[in-house]
């Protein structure tokens, strides 16, 4: 019996294998042109494996995901099925905890989770009428027909 001295990333994935990183075949493919890449670049004086390759470029990337990721990634893997069987296990899970709580107030729970926005910009206060004016000076009260208006 022959011992392999192989590494596992110097041998070509099986036919319909899946990364845990990845999209699968795509994924390989497109990390495959990037060794490529660098292998010419470097006139193989640098030798690169997928992992050093997937790890640089996670290194570069933010430290949180952008709202256009995790949209995309819930897109990619939202199972409505797998949903539905959630539900039904947080149901029963309240059930025997003695919770009372209905199909909606489940959903309704984890909604917040799985609507995905852009962080809300917030506001800055407005001045008011009395407020100081931009030279350090209070503001004349609005006035019409020369009577003061109370508010």
């Amino acid at each position: 019996m022959a011992i392999s001295l192989r590494r596992e990333y110097d041998l070509p994935p099986p036919k319909n294998w899946t990364s845990s990183w990845g999209e699968g075949q795509e994924s390989l493919k497109k990390t495959d042109i990037w060794i490529e890449q660098i292998n010419q670049q470097f006139k193989s004086i640098i030798k690169v494996t997928r992992s050093d390759v997937v790890n640089r470029i996670i290194k570069d990337y933010s430290e949180k995901l952008s709202v256009k990721d995790l949209k995309s990634i819930k897109s990619d893997n939202f199972d409505d099925v797998k949903f539905a069987r959630w539900i039904i296990e947080e149901l029963k899970r309240k059930r025997k905890n003695g919770e009372g709580t209905s199909y909606d107030k489940v959903v309704m729970s984890v909604r917040p989770s799985l609507d995905i926005r852009e962080p809300r910009k917030q506001k800055t206060k407005t001045s008011g009428i009395n407020d100081l004016s931009t030279h350090g000076e209070p503001r004349e009260p609005i006035t019409k027909n020369k009577k003061v208006l109370s508010g």
